[in-house]
C-alpha cells in the first residue's frame, strides 16, 4: 500500500519486481494479444482464446521479437507478439494466492460447490488470472460507485465488466456447475446496499461495512485512519491560521 494517495494504490511484489494495481495487465496483454495492422484494436479475447494462441506461438517455434497472425472462430484477425515480462510471475503469484484460499480447489456459494479440474496448468492459472482481474474490476467500481450513491426511487447504475470474458469451458475435462461470475459473484452482490460496499483507505482491502459509518476494513485500520485523518486537520488547521494572518 502507498501512502499519501487519496485512492488506495496497491502494489504487488513479484520476486524483484513491483507492479501497480493500476497496471495490471488484461488477458490480452499479458498474452501478447495484438492489434492487426490498421485495426483499432485486438479482438478481446478469454483465458481459453488466449492459451490458444500462446500455444500456437510456442509450436511456431518462432523468435521471441516476432509475431504470428491468428483468427479467432469468429473470422477476427489478431497479432501475438512477446507475452507481458512479468506473465510467469503474475500467474503464479495469483494462482498461489487463489489455491491458499480455497485449497480443495472449490469455491463456495450458498450451498453450491463449484469444483474445477485442469490437466494442463496454463489452463487454470490463466483462468484464475481472468477470475481475479474480472472481480478486482467490478469490486472497483462498485467501491468507487458507493461514494456518492443515494438511494431512492428509481434510482440506477451500471457495473461495466472488464473486457476480457471469462470462459469456463477451459477443455473438456472441466467440471463446472453455472457461471462463475454471473450465478456466483452477481448473485453475492445482488440485493445488497450498495453503500456498505468499501475500499479500506489504509490497507486497500475491499470490505462490507455492516456500520454506514465505518470507515476502515479492521481495528488496526480503523486506528491508522483516525490518526492520518488528525494530522489531515492538524495540518488544514495551521493552513487557516497562516491565512489569516
Amino acid at each position: 500500500m502507498v501512502r499519501g494517495t487519496a485512492v488506495p494504490h496497491v502494489v504487488y511484489l513479484l520476486s524483484n519486481n513491483e507492479i501497480s494495481e493500476r497496471d495490471l495487465p488484461t488477458i490480452n496483454e499479458l498474452c501478447g494479444i495484438l492489434p492487426i495492422e490498421r485495426a483499432r484494436k485486438a479482438p478481446e479475447l478469454n483465458a481459453r482464446s488466449a492459451r490458444t494462441a500462446l500455444l500456437l506461438r510456442e509450436i511456431a517455434g518462432i523468435d521471441q521479437a516476432k509475431t504470428i497472425l491468428c483468427t479467432t472462430d469468429f473470422g477476427e484477425q489478431f497479432l501475438v507478439g512477446p507475452p507481458h515480462p512479468l506473465k510467469r510471475e503474475l500467474l503464479e503469484t495469483v494462482s498461489t494466492r487463489f489455491k491458499r484460499k480455497f485449497p480443495q480447489g472449490a469455491l463456495r456459494f450458498g450451498k453450491n460447490i463449484i469444483l474445477r479440474t485442469f490437466h494442463r496448468k496454463i489452463d487454470e492459472d490463466l483462468y484464475i488470472y481472468e477470475l481475479f482481474y474480472t472481480y478486482s474490476q467490478c469490486l472497483k467500481q462498485l467501491a468507487l460507485m458507493a461514494k456518492s450513491y443515494t438511494p431512492k426511487r428509481g434510482a440506477e447504475f451500471y457495473l461495466e465488466q472488464p473486457a476480457t470474458r471469462i470462459d469456463f469451458h477451459c477443455n473438456p475435462r472441466i467440471q463446472l456447475s453455472g457461471d462463475l461470475f454471473r450465478d456466483g459473484f452477481l448473485k453475492v452482490i445482488s440485493d445488497q446496499d450498495l453503500r456498505r460496499f468499501r475500499r479500506c483507505p489504509i490497507c486497500g482491502q475491499f470490505f462490507v461495512a455492516w456500520r454506514l459509518d465505518k470507515a476502515a476494513c479492521s481495528t488496526k485500520c480503523l486506528a491508522v485512519n483516525r490518526v492520518r485523518q488528525y494530522r489531515e486537520r492538524q495540518t488544514e488547521d495551521k493552513g487557516h491560521r497562516k491565512q489569516k494572518r
